[in-house]
């Protein structure tokens, strides 16, 4: 719930945008809308990495277009996400189609975000969301999540045997989280607390190598 969130004076915000008027105004448009603890704007990948690794960030809004010769938006995201303390990525494009949905969240985003007409309420919301551990993405973003995970399934595509990793019970948590199944429809399915399926998600994460329900999905369907 919105009251249980962190405050935003308490996110400092890192905003990855290669145009300097775009990256500019988007400093403006947080720092006027938001009451974040600090938005930091740089241009290039390297200073972004070199930002996280002195500056403790705690979201990253970062343009889809940022470019450089062997790295795009997706590297950093992969960056950003495998670090010791995360910095949580929100992922910005002028249009997201289904295989760019998909990309974005396999590399670990946490929230999607178009750059077209941008509404900076909205943007700080994402942000705060995002903070508190949400996903941030429209139904029909997550739609093609959804339509990616079975279309995987019915095509019996080869996946990694996490069998040896994961205990019985955990295996059981992970064939329901694979079908898209919420925390509270497993809990009754399997007759636990919403808190043992946390704790066993939590697990699941560690020994597959990733950090968000959204990840460990497409992990377990290959």
């Amino acid at each position: 719930m919105v009251e249980n969130f962190p405050q935003p004076e308490t996110i400092r915000v890192l905003v990855v945008e290669p145009r300097k008027t775009s990256c500019e105004s988007l400093i403006k448009g947080l720092n006027s809308v938001g009451s974040f603890r600090q938005v930091i704007g740089v241009r290039t990948i390297r200073t972004a990495k070199r930002v996280v690794l002195t500056c403790d960030c705690d979201v990253a809004l970062i343009s889809s277009e940022i470019r450089e010769p062997d790295e795009g938006a997706y590297n950093l995201t992969d960056f950003l996400t495998k670090r010791s303390k995360p910095t949580r990525p929100i992922l910005l494009a002028r249009e997201w189609h289904r295989r760019a949905v998909v990309e974005a969240f396999r590399h670990g985003a946490k929230g999607l975000l178009s750059a077209t007409g941008i509404d900076f309420h909205m943007v700080c919301k994402a942000i705060t969301c995002v903070h508190a551990g949400q996903v941030w993405a429209n139904s029909g973003q997550m739609n093609f999540i959804l339509d990616y995970l079975v279309d995987e399934n019915s095509k019996n595509a080869s996946s990694i045997d996490f069998s040896a990793l994961l205990s019985v019970r955990e295996h059981e948590i992970a064939q329901f989280l694979a079908k898209g199944a919420s925390n509270k429809e497993i809990a009754r399915e399997l007759h636990i607390s919403d808190r043992t399926v946390k704790n066993h998600l939590r697990n699941i994460f560690g020994k597959i190598g990733v950090t968000s329900r959204v990840q460990a999905a497409l992990r377990l369907v290959g």
